[in-house]
């Protein structure tokens, strides 16, 4: 067994840069790992490289690392510290040992599929390594500066770390023998050329699908996104909605000394890269484990870990790089959708039924083109839900000629005409002037409901009180579902499309207009049977709403009247996807955004996010509590056109009590439940004037940039003093 092996280990994961040492311009992302043990004053960063030969030469680059402990985000500093590193080796992956080569020689698939570490630029199409092609290598990193020491100082978030798939020449227990598919969690920096901020130890979710009778090779159906290689492929300990899988592999956990640890993180290895059907049909996520890797860093280690690592502390100098900005890694894309022609985890035994609370809205505008999206129902009788929703653009203000809303899935709705509505009557645009948030309230006035009643709806100030007492805020890792008329919404009156997945990420930024256009066609890896029974349902019901009219069933439509009650409406079965958080972001003491990979389809924007919490009920049992995460903005785009349905951004519910609060005072309290309470004024985030929210302009800067996706933060490069 390897040395590696007998020391308990800590680590970060981290991202990685190799940049030019003259001109200090970018050139390669990585993610990676940093790996320390405290005791014993060790401390290495691996990663994974496709490098060419060429761009090894050490005199010509430079190489840095940072993670989210060293992105500052207070409002004095506005800076991502880069710790410069020491490459000490590259250990080159010959063909006749690297594992994928043997996979697509062994089953005869050369010809078939396309190997690849980025979706951009400098993609190697075969593997095949050569001296004029890029070559897979192991690398291994020293930092130069005393970085372990800085962040001790800053109590950086240092987990325990275990190789799950030891690398054992003399016992076979060490390989992974699990029932697939296996539940895993990925950690890495994706787009780390272009936004570290916002991704850096950004979590994705999936399973491991195939592995090769060596243990060293693992296919999983994740999307591998760009700068992902090197990043950790970790067991998934806390998959909500597969139990069964963790029952079946819940040998592989008993094997070994930390895995039944919940603090300590199980990593089967790094990834690799994508593995792509030439023909476009199909992708798979590529791992090396550890089994593999650590057979070849063994000569390496041995040597250096039998007696402790002595670092120089060196004085370090700031220098700010001067680099080339133009690498367009990830576009924010719309999620409303124009209208041509004008688990295991039984979410029922929850306490609420969030597709009541979800509407689908269309809007017509003066030019007679319609498009729709989705809103939640707050239980002021206020709807909620995307600016770009109803003025179509986030930097418009022109009143839209109709605005129809679906409540009760679909069994009632609400027209608006060009003359009922009124901006800071009906119609508020919280933040409006600074046009950084893509949030907008609809006030549903007693009238309105004189015809009928709404049957669920989201109750934000009981949700205040469970927040402020710290037991029920949103964590990475937790489960999501996210609702919405994504894709098959009928203007006519379809109900709600569902999608449950765990949110991957919060961002606390200012929201922008980040949602992009899209025609509707899902690219999204859903979980099949959910994809599969959402569509047989809509299928079957569409088709009894067609037997209907055909028949000449009442649509529910009511001439002369700006409500409609169809007693024979159809209700459509939502979407759902089950997922995790995978990355939460705060700036300026405010949760601006939230990734999660719940799917955001063309008409989701606006719908409803709700992540779920176990808790001890009133019984002394555990429960499933079901709460308000926030609203779908949009999903992402890479600049090659591909949708990422599962990128789904969201606006938290801090940020619309937020803009609650900012409308309170203009909101007529007799026909609206008064938000300007004791409980909103705890809501301190920012300063306020005359009863508005107060941005400075670096704040809007940031806020903007961080819902257009680029960077937030100056890149500071931090390296040794010259003796």
């Amino acid at each position: 067994m390897t040395v590696a092996m007998d020391i308990q280990w800590e680590y970060l994961p981290i991202s990685l840069r190799i940049i030019n040492s003259s001109t200090k311009n970018k050139l390669f992302g990585f993610s990676g790992i940093y790996l320390v043990s405290k005791i014993h004053k060790l401390e290495y960063i691996i990663s994974l490289t496709n490098l060419s030969n060429e761009f090894k030469d050490y005199k010509f680059i430079e190489s840095y690392l940072t993670c989210q402990d060293l992105i500052n985000t207070s409002n004095n500093d506005e800076t991502i510290n880069w710790f410069k590193c020491k490459i000490t080796s590259f250990i080159e992956v010959k063909n006749t040992e690297n594992p994928l080569i043997s996979f697509l020689n062994k089953e005869g698939l050369n010809s078939n599929f396309e190997f690849t570490t980025t979706n951009n630029n400098n993609k190697s199409n075969n593997i095949d390594n050569t001296a004029s092609k890029q070559a897979t290598s192991i690398l291994i990193l020293k930092p130069i500066n005393p970085i372990l020491t800085k962040l001790i100082s800053i109590n950086a978030n240092f987990k325990k770390f275990n190789f799950v798939n030891k690398y054992n020449s003399h016992n076979n227990d060490a390989a992974i023998t699990g029932k697939l598919p296996i539940p895993i969690e990925l950690e890495s920096c994706p787009f780390g050329l272009s936004t570290v901020t916002i991704f850096s130890g950004f979590k994705m979710f999936g399973f491991i699908n195939y592995k090769d009778s060596n243990d060293e090779l693992y296919l999983s159906d994740t999307k591998y996104l760009d700068n992902m290689i090197g990043g950790l492929a970790n067991l998934n300990k806390y998959d909500h909605h597969h139990q069964y899988h963790r029952r079946q592999n819940q040998h592989l956990l008993n094997n070994y000394p930390h895995a039944s640890n919940p603090e300590t993180t199980d990593s089967l290895g790094l990834i690799y890269g994508s593995l792509k059907k030439s023909n476009g049909q199909g992708e798979l996520m590529v791992i090396l484990s550890w089994k593999f890797i650590l057979n070849r860093l063994n000569p390496i280690l041995s040597s250096e870990i039998s007696h402790k690592l002595n670092t120089n502390h060196l004085d370090i100098q700031s220098v700010n790089a001067q680099y080339n900005d133009n690498i367009p890694a990830l576009i924010p894309n719309k999620a409303i959708s124009y209208i041509e022609n004008s688990s295991n985890v039984n979410f029922n035994n929850t306490n609420t039924h969030t597709s009541d609370s979800i509407v689908g809205i269309s809007v017509t505008n003066k030019n007679g083109l319609k498009f729709w999206g989705s809103g939640v129902v707050l239980s002021n009788n206020m709807v909620v839900t995307n600016k770009h929703v109803i003025f179509e653009k986030m930097e418009s203000n022109e009143i839209p000629a109709k605005i129809e809303i679906w409540f009760n899935n679909g069994e009632n709705k609400l027209i608006l005409s060009n003359d009922e509505i009124k901006l800071n009557e009906n119609i508020f645009l919280p933040f409006n002037d600074y046009k950084v948030f893509d949030l907008c309230f609809i006030k549903i006035s007693l009238e309105n409901l004189s015809n009928f009643k709404i049957k669920n709806s989201v109750d934000l100030m009981k949700q205040i009180e469970q927040k402020n007492s710290n037991k029920l805020n949103f964590e990475i890792g937790d489960l999501t579902k996210s609702l919405g008329f994504g894709l098959f919404f009928n203007p006519d009156g379809n109900n709600a499309s569902t999608d449950s997945d765990p949110i991957n990420e919060v961002i606390s930024l200012r929201s922008t207009n980040a949602c992009g256009n899209n025609s509707g066609s899902s690219n999204g890896n859903d979980n099949t049977s959910i994809a599969n029974y959402m569509i047989g349902n809509f299928f079957r019901r569409a088709n009894e709403s067609l037997e209907r009219s055909r028949n000449g069933t009442s649509d529910g439509s009511n001439s002369g009247s700006n409500t409609s009650t169809d007693s024979n409406a159809r209700s459509l079965s939502p979407l759902e996807s089950i997922g995790y958080i995978s990355k939460i972001v705060n700036l300026n003491n405010l949760n601006s955004m939230v990734i999660s990979s719940s799917s955001c389809w063309s008409g989701s924007s606006g719908g409803g996010v709700f992540y779920y919490k176990n808790i001890i009920g009133d019984r002394g049992e555990m429960e499933l509590k079901e709460l308000f995460l926030g609203i779908m903005v949009s999903n992402g785009r890479l600049n090659n056109g591909e949708t990422l349905n599962n990128l789904n951004l969201i606006i938290p519910i801090d940020v619309i009590l937020l803009g609650l609060k900012e409308i309170s005072n203009i909101i007529n309290e007799e026909e609206s439940v008064n938000y300007n309470n004791e409980k909103l004024e705890k809501l301190d985030y920012l300063k306020f004037k005359d009863g508005n929210v107060e941005f400075s302009n670096t704040q809007v800067k940031r806020f903007k940039s961080l819902w257009s996706l680029r960077e937030v933060y100056t890149d500071v490069f931090t390296q040794s003093s010259k003796l």
